[in-house]
Parts: structure tokens; C-alpha cells; sequence
């Protein structure tokens, strides 16, 4: 970099990013306005609708002063995702410009009439320089190329891309597990978008839709005979929802359907659901519930009257399946509270019942994942299913990063999902192209990726963690998303802690068991576990050990207290070392290990071949990543990267490589 550039950043920009903070946290904006305000409330910055701004959910606009010291050339200018919105003083939108990428940042040098643009979100270490003095600065900003990290991650996404296309299935890999994404509202723009460009055997799109009835909802009990959402308009007959599905049933054309929310799970009658399912038995492929995490009173009415007897109308009326999307510790703590675990903990619905995960503004990726997959492998439930969205790099709603146009973020946290077991996607993407996720349904089209039965998923540690009833403390903070007044200074740490919306991208503490467990060391972002000792599921504290071979050993927690052989409670602190040393010893009985900051999975292909997937673990943070695959149980005849084709030797047991940054690496090893 420029010295005097380097110097100017250094002294300038960093005051101004201070002085921009308070605008940021401030900025309500809509599909088409934007207000900003001042700390005591007042109105700074009014700027009316304007069609030529879009809608772009859960991210801030990023406000910083330009022009000269004069009113006439000031100006105010908006970063808005990959959108750059030049207001004048007063709010009027002047003009709109689309750039290639989302930048962090803008500190405007007055001297040399510069902007200066902080690297991409997506994990640029780059700055630009935009000079407002020259005629041809908004196509500049139209035509910015990635620099630095970010070029060598789209590089590096490219050569993934043609290793993909070029792939043929080895000999000793016979049978490639079919896979299910749902994306896109149309089964003309999931043609447009992927099935003109591939053939796909193994992977089935599915169209995502959402309806909801107008109807009389007085045949419900308060309060949903009430209360509806605000964001939804409640138009539909059931008659035209039904002839929908109809024609997609007629076309076959698959289709999902979004039916409800934790703040309405009624978005269409029983009856209406029960026709989609007559008029589409085999195309009506899932219905999703997102948030349904309460267990008062109102949300016992609706599963029970409602969210049952879908499962139970799916099962009669072909294979769909109900999604729940919940969010938070929902699969740590809530779905062992009474009304939950009855309704999901048992065997009853556990062909029907998919968990899935909402993970925006979201701090717990590493304990819900923990949640799913014990219940998963102790057999609760039969499919898993995995979710990327826009909202998911959003870690706090004070401070919104969802902008994000390069998806390597997304295709990793996907890869990672699938090659532990998901064998439903489902993606929303409201930033950037859909397009850039090609390149892992490929993967999955052609077995590169696989999702494993459980007995085949060898990077599971055998000593799981078994939840009790939740503690209300960790119920407390574990679901608080939004509210600052809990916090209190200096209290003891919880077995897991800090999960609160206030402690977004803060360290955790080192008595964390997702801290020094499962490789979680700030609570932001964590969708790929590095996993030191292996996976650590989490299953229900009262599961017979010796009826599940999969598990020698358990740690029992209520998310606040581990509990000991006497069953007495003990602090995190002071249970650590007992937790690290049950740690290690199960690590060491795992077939396959591997050491470095990389998330990592271990699954059979048959009898003599072991495959590992590794994967880059900066989400918005992608750097090159060395690992070290230990073989501690296993004879490796040989081991070959099945991407590029080459050999890795193997040393006394150990091989040596290197992830690179923004992508993944995936290796056979031929075993004796």
C-alpha cells in the first residue's frame, strides 16, 4: 500500500468509521426510505421512497459525509450493501450506483477528494479508492475487481469449480445418496438458474412458496384468532392455494410451502393443508415452520391442534415432511421441555419431523449443531436438514453484516452440514448470485460430497454430552436475541455462556465448554467447528449408554452446572479439567484425527476407503489453512486429494496439507 494512503487510513479513517458507528446502529431503513438519527432522537437524515433502492433485508446502510467544507458540495453517502447512495444534505436520494461487492466501510479524504472504501465483507483485506473529482468514479465503483485476499478467494472458488466439472465418480464409490435443495420461488427460475447448466441425477430442487388464507379465524382459540403478522397480507382463498397445488402435482413440479411462524403458525387452515396434500401427494414435499421454540400456553394449542395433525395428514397423504426451523438453543434446551419433548422425543413423528435451524442474529451455531446431530445419531429423528440464507453472517442486530456477494461463506457452512448427514438444503439468498451455489450442488449431484448414514460418520467423538431439563438461566440467555437489560457484570460462567445478543463477536470464556470442546472461541459466526477432540453430539442426559454403541462415555449438563457422578452440581470452572480429560482420552480412540484450524468430517465410502472433508473455518475471515490428518486406528495403504487428482504421502501415520482459503479439500485414504 501507498504510504500516504497508509498514513491517511491510519489517521482518518478510523475517527470517521467512530463518528459513521452512530449513524449505522441508528438507520431504519425500508424497501424504499431510510431515517437516520441523532443520539437525543432527532431526525438527521430523512430520505423519502425511491424505487431505485431495493430491498435489502437485515443489512444497515453505512453513512459517511464526502464533498468539501461547503454546504452546496457536501454530500452524504450510503453504503447499502453492494448499493452506494448518494444523498444530499437533506435526505434527497441524487443517484443509486450497483457495485460488484458490499464494503465494510468509507472514510472520504477531503484533500484529494477520495473515498476510500474498506475491504468487501465477504473477506477482503483490501481498500479501493474511489476519486470523486473524476468524471468516471461511479463506473469505477460499477467495475471494481477483487485485490488482494478476495481475488485469491474467487481464484481459488474457480478452480474448485472446474475440479467439480471435470470429476469422475471412483470405482470403490458405487452409491451416491439423493439430496433435496429447496430455493427459489418457481420452477422456471430453478431451470434458469441450475438445471440448464447441469444434469442432475441425484439431487432434487424443490420450488419454496408461501400463502397465506384468508379466512375466518374465529375458529381459533385467542390468541391466534387474533393475531396474524404484520409482514404477511393474508389474500389467498383456499381454494386458489389448493389449485396451485394442484397444477404443480399436474406439471411435477416440487414444491415447499412456508406455513407458519412461532408468531403464527395458522398461516392457512388445517382443512387447506389437508387439500394441498390430496391435490399433491407426490409433489407437496415439505412444510416449513420456522421459530416455533415456545412452550406457553398458545404454542400447546398449536401443536397440538395444528402442527400434529399436519404430521399426521403427511403421513396418509404421501412423504412430505414438516421443517422446523428453530432457532437459538431450541435443540440444546427448549425440545427438552415437557411439550417438545413429548411431541418430537419420541418415535412417533420421527419420519415426518425434520430439525432444521434459523441461525440469523444467532451466536450458537456450534451448540444447536451439537443438538441436532445427537438427536440425529440416537435415531429421534430420520433426515436431517441443513440452511443457508443471507441473514445467517448476522451475528447481532446491532450491527448488521448480511450483505455478503461472494457465497463462499454459505457453500462452506453447507458442505460441512451435508458431509455430517443433511440430506435437505434449504437456501434463501437475498445478496449476490444463487448461481455461485452451483458449484456445491454439483458436488453433491456427483457423490463428492455425500451425506452418511450415522453408523458411517466417523469423526463423532464417543463421549457425548447429556442434557438435562434446561436450566432457566441458560434457557434465559440462550433465546435473548434482542434484550440488553439482562446483562449483569461478573457472574459465574455457565457450562455454556455469553450467548446473549450483547455478547455478539465477543471472546468466550475459557470455561466454556464450546470454547475448549468444540473450538468455539468468540461467540459469532460459528457454523464451522474445527472440533479439537472430535464431534461432541449432545443427546438427553437419560439415554441408556449401553443400548446406543455408538457413545462409552457422557457428561451430564443442564447448560448452567455439569453434574457429577453423585449427581451434584458443579460450576463450569471448576469441572473443566474433568471435562478435558474425558476429552482426550475419547479422542484418542477416534479412528482418524485431525489437527489445525480446519473444520473437518471423517465418513466411510465402503469397507477400504475413508473419506475426509475439510473445510477453510473463516466464515467471513477466509485464509489459507494447514491441517495434519492423523491416523490413529487405521492402516493407510494410500491417500489421494479426489479433486486434483494427486497423492498425498503418508508419513508414519500423518499427512500433511493445506486448505485453501475459501474453499475446502477433500481426501480418500485407501485403508489395508
Amino acid at each position: 500500500m501507498d504510504s500516504k494512503v497508509a498514513s491517511f487510513i491510519s489517521s482518518h479513517a478510523i475517527p470517521w468509521i467512530a463518528a459513521a458507528v452512530f449513524f449505522h446502529i441508528s438507520v431504519a431503513t425500508t424497501s424504499f426510505a431510510a431515517d437516520s438519527f441523532s443520539t437525543d432522537g432527532h431526525t438527521v437524515l430523512s430520505s423519502p421512497p425511491d424505487g431505485r433502492i431495493q430491498n435489502r433485508p437485515y443489512q444497515m446502510n453505512r453513512l459517511t459525509k464526502i464533498g468539501g467544507e461547503s454546504k452546496h458540495s457536501e454530500r452524504i453517502l450510503g453504503l447499502y450493501g453492494d448499493e452506494m447512495i448518494i444523498y444530499s444534505p437533506s435526505g434527497t436520494i441524487e443517484d443509486v450506483v450497483d457495485g460488484p461487492y458490499s464494503h465494510a466501510c468509507a472514510a472520504f479524504d477531503p484533500e484529494t477528494e477520495t473515498v476510500f472504501l474498506g475491504s468487501s465483507i465477504s473477506g477482503g483485506d483490501g481498500i479501493y479508492s474511489l476519486h470523486l473529482g473524476q468524471e468516471d468514479w461511479k463506473s469505477e465503483y460499477q467495475n471494481l475487481t477483487a485485490v488482494g485476499r478476495l481475488a485469491e478467494v474467487e481464484n481459488n472458488l474457480q478452480q474448485l469449480a472446474n475440479q467439480v466439472e471435470q470429476f469422475s465418480r471412483p470405482d470403490y464409490q458405487t452409491a451416491v445418496k439423493p439430496t433435496t435443495i429447496v430455493t427459489g420461488g418457481s420452477a422456471e427460475e430453478i431451470g434458469e438458474d441450475f438445471l440448464s447448466r447441469h444434469d442432475y441425477e441425484n439431487v432434487c430442487f424443490v420450488q419454496y412458496n408461501l400463502f397465506t388464507e384468508d379466512y375466518d379465524r374465529d375458529i381459533l382459540a385467542a390468541p391466534w384468532s387474533t393475531k396474524g403478522e404484520t409482514r404477511h397480507k393474508y389474500d389467498f382463498s383456499a381454494a386458489q392455494i389448493i389449485a396451485f397445488a394442484r397444477e404443480r402435482e399436474e406439471r411435477k413440479e416440487p414444491f415447499a410451502l412456508w406455513a407458519g411462524h412461532g408468531n403464527d403458525p395458522f398461516y392457512m387452515q388445517l382443512r387447506t393443508i389437508e387439500g394441498i396434500l390430496e391435490a399433491a401427494p407426490t409433489m407437496a414435499k415439505a412444510f416449513v415452520f420456522p421459530e416455533m421454540e415456545r412452550t406457553d400456553e398458545a404454542m400447546e394449542y398449536a401443536v397440538r391442534t395444528h402442527l400434529i395433525p399436519i404430521a399426521e395428514l403427511c403421513r396418509q397423504h404421501g412423504t412430505a415432511k414438516v421443517v422446523l426451523r428453530n432457532k437459538n438453543i431450541f435443540w440444546n434446551a427448549s425440545c427438552y421441555l415437557d411439550l417438545w419433548r413429548e411431541t418430537l422425543l419420541g418415535d412417533k413423528y420421527r419420519d415426518v419431523f425434520v430439525p432444521s435451524m434459523e441461525e440469523t442474529n444467532g451466536r450458537t451455531q456450534t451448540i444447536s449443531l451439537s443438538g441436532r446431530m445427537g438427536l440425529w445419531l440416537c435415531g429421534y429423528f430420520d433426515v436431517l436438514s441443513a440452511r443457508a440464507v443471507t441473514d445467517n453472517a448476522n451475528f447481532s442486530r446491532f450491527w448488521e453484516w448480511g450483505a455478503q456477494q461472494n457465497q463462499t461463506h454459505l457453500m462452506r457452512s453447507l458442505a460441512m452440514r451435508t458431509a455430517l448427514g443433511a440430506e435437505t438444503c434449504l437456501v434463501n439468498i437475498d445478496q449476490g448470485d444463487p448461481r455461485d451455489l452451483a458449484t456445491f450442488y454439483q458436488m453433491l449431484d456427483k457423490g463428492i460430497i455425500t451425506p452418511p448414514d450415522p453408523e458411517d460418520l466417523l469423526s463423532v467423538s464417543d463421549l457425548c454430552l447429556g442434557m438435562k431439563t434446561p436450566a432457566s438461566r441458560f434457557l434465559e440467555h440462550g433465546k435473548n436475541g434482542h434484550a440488553t437489560s439482562l446483562y449483569a457484570p461478573r457472574e459465574e460462567p455457565m457450562v455454556f455462556d455469553r450467548m446473549d445478543c450483547y455478547w455478539g463477536d465477543a471472546l468466550t470464556d475459557d470455561a466454556d465448554f464450546s470454547n475448549y470442546a468444540m473450538g468455539s472461541r468468540r461467540r459469532m459466526l460459528n457454523s464451522l467447528l474445527t472440533n479439537p477432540y472430535g464431534l461432541i453430539a449432545s443427546v438427553p442426559a437419560d439415554i441408556d449408554l449401553s443400548e446406543h454403541s455408538r457413545f462409552r462415555e457422557k457428561l451430564v449438563t443442564d447448560g448452567e452446572f455439569f453434574y457429577n457422578k453423585h449427581c451434584r452440581s458443579v460450576s463450569a470452572r471448576e469441572y473443566k479439567e474433568t471435562a478435558v480429560a474425558a476429552l482426550e482420552r475419547s479422542a484418542t480412540r477416534l479412528p482418524i484425527r485431525v489437527e489445525g484450524d480446519v473444520a473437518w468430517v471423517v465418513s466411510r465410502i465402503n469397507k477400504t476407503h475413508i473419506r475426509i472433508t475439510l473445510i477453510d473455518p473463516g466464515y467471513v475471515s477466509p485464509a489459507d489453512r494447514d491441517a495434519t490428518i492423523v491416523l490413529q486406528h487405521v492402516q493407510g495403504a494410500s491417500c489421494r486429494d479426489i479433486l486434483s487428482g494427486k497423492s498425498l504421502p503418508i508419513t508414519q501415520g500423518r499427512i500433511s496439507l493445506t486448505v485453501p482459503a475459501g474453499v475446502l479439500r477433500i481426501v480418500d485414504i485407501s485403508i489395508e
